[in-house]
């Protein structure tokens, strides 16, 4: 059954996202093009156009990261905290079931908005002729002695970052999805007060990380120096970038954990649709 519900969450919203992305990579070269076209001349309509170019194109990608950022937010709102919940909530399946279900295919599009955004990236500065991805691959190439000498491998590293950034994204989406199942506990105002909790959640979670973190950084910096290459104050005290890292990422999983636990309760036996 979850593969159902997965399965329909993305027939549902992939209307909105395909569109987005498809758009997003078919205007990227046109723009790219008239940018370098009309920049190469001297001109004040040449200036005015590529200006106006670049205006389009930047809000075109702000445009689709925050729609996606939103349209995450209000879709769960929508389907289970709405008059859409009662039929969310009649369907024979498990409560885990939903609220997975709607995690796993958030963080999918989320993953996928931000790979549309760098591939547009990318294929713009390729139009334009740009140095930045070979200074990139250079500064990785000056930094891989570093990495490999803490992780026995670049490609580990790369994987452990991979790793990370999803159990970020993770949590950070739960951290939406509490709020809006705490907002429903209150009987009024119920949008107001889901913004409100995600702040407190927000404040929390930002609180328990400081007290995490905060010994390490009031003990002092040390420099991690490797051949000829110098990586400074890239470790606290002594302990290890990967070891920060780790430390990170479980700490993430850990508040990940309790907002599900939390949203899983609430949306089991609290919320109290309208």
């Amino acid at each position: 059954m979850l593969g159902k519900m997965i399965k329909h969450e993305f027939k549902a919203t992939g209307r909105l996202y395909l569109p987005m992305f498809l758009i997003t990579i078919a205007l990227t070269p046109i723009l790219s093009l008239i940018f370098k076209i009309s920049g190469g001349r001297e001109s004040v309509i040449g200036g005015l156009i590529s200006g106006t170019s670049v205006f389009f194109y930047v809000v075109m990608l702000i445009g689709l990261c925050f729609a996606s950022f939103i349209y995450v937010i209000i879709r769960f709102y929508k389907t289970v905290a709405t008059s859409e919940a009662y039929l969310t909530f009649c369907l024979p399946v498990k409560t885990k079931d939903i609220l997975i279900s709607k995690l796993f295919v958030s963080v999918i599009w989320e993953f996928l908005s931000v790979g549309v955004v760098l591939l547009s990236i990318f294929i713009t500065l390729c139009i334009q002729g740009s140095s930045i991805p070979q200074r990139v691959f250079d500064t990785i190439c000056k930094v891989a002695p570093i990495v490999a000498a803490e992780y026995g491998s670049v490609f580990l590293f790369f994987v452990h970052l991979a790793v990370m950034i999803l159990i970020s994204s993770i949590a950070g989406t739960l951290t939406f999805f509490l709020a809006i199942c705490l907002g429903q506990l209150f009987n009024e105002h119920r949008v107001i007060m889901s913004i409100a909790m995600y702040l407190v959640v927000y404040m929390i979670s930002q609180f328990i990380s400081m007290a995490v973190f905060m010994p390490f950084i009031l003990s002092g910096e040390k420099s991690i120096v490797i051949g000829k290459v110098t990586a400074a104050n890239i470790s606290f005290n002594g302990l290890p970038t990967m070891g920060m890292m780790f430390a990170v990422s479980a700490l993430e999983i850990v508040l990940g954990v309790a907002y599900y636990i939390v949203c899983h309760t609430v949306m089991k036996k609290k919320m109290n649709v309208r």
